[in-house]
């Protein structure tokens, strides 16, 4: 979903995922729901605001691999993840060139990592 107006875009990008087992060890991690983040006012040929992402783990990982991790233990090794950071991009003719750098604010059994995205936007 966005709002777009007067050089202003806030965006909300929505992904379910549903595992499925493995047929060769029996895990399945559990399902997840993640979200991105964007709020840009442009200006001229710049753009620049906030994005982040957010990444929850709905369902507990099962199979013999969670028990050996010891999930049970901790809530079912369930994954929460959350970052946020600067946006900043600039058109190029049709080509907008956008750079988003996410510091990792929360991470939980999962690996924290800051995140470099850059992206060329194209009307097609």
């Amino acid at each position: 979903m966005s709002w777009l107006s007067d050089g202003w875009n806030l965006s909300l990008s929505g992904h379910y995922t549903y595992n499925f087992r493995d047929s060769k060890t029996n895990y399945t991690s559990g399902q997840e729901f993640s979200l991105d983040y964007t709020a840009t006012k442009s200006v001229g040929k710049w753009t620049l605001g906030v994005g982040g992402y957010q990444q929850t783990q709905l369902a507990s990982d099962h199979g013999a691999g969670a028990a050996a991790k010891g999930c049970a233990a901790r809530n079912g090794c369930k994954v929460s993840l959350f970052g946020i950071g600067p946006l900043i991009g600039y058109q190029f003719g049709g080509l907008e060139v956008l750079a988003e750098y996410n510091f990792s604010v929360l991470a939980r059994n999962d690996v924290a990592a800051d995140i470099l995205n850059v992206r060329l936007v194209a009307p097609f």
